[in-house]
């Protein structure tokens, strides 16, 4: 939100926002309460409608990933229910955050399939 004003920014002023079109979250270590924990985010991919990101919760100190979320999402009209395309300055703002994370190392969990393992 701060670095892309889109959200709840986006909603009160357009009257659009994203919805989570899909998402698959996996649980990887125990939270408890007297943890503290910090989130990172990358921006995979996105056009002029639609955003894929990655998204990590991480302990500190040892920073050991507790769980991670991979969403996509479409930005919607709350007028219409339909897709709605992004504003120009939201798909420049955007594709530079997808160009600046392409760099990042890719987390083991981006792109996992979901199912029942069977031997």
């Amino acid at each position: 939100v701060d670095h892309l004003g889109l959200g709840e920014p986006q909603v009160a002023a357009m009257g659009q926002g994203p919805y989570v079109l899909q998402s698959h979250m996996q649980f990887l270590r125990e939270v408890t309460p007297d943890m503290v924990i910090h989130f990172r985010f990358r921006l995979l991919d996105a056009d002029q409608k639609r955003g894929h990101y990655f998204g990590q919760m991480v302990s500190i100190p040892d920073e050991t990933v507790c769980a991670t979320q991979e969403v996509l999402f479409m930005n919607v009209s709350h007028a219409t229910g339909r897709s709605a395309p992004y504003p120009d300055w939201a798909v420049r703002r955007l594709a530079r955050m997808v160009s600046d994370h392409k760099t990042l190392p890719l987390a083991p969990q981006i792109g996992q399939p979901i199912g029942i393992r069977r031997k």
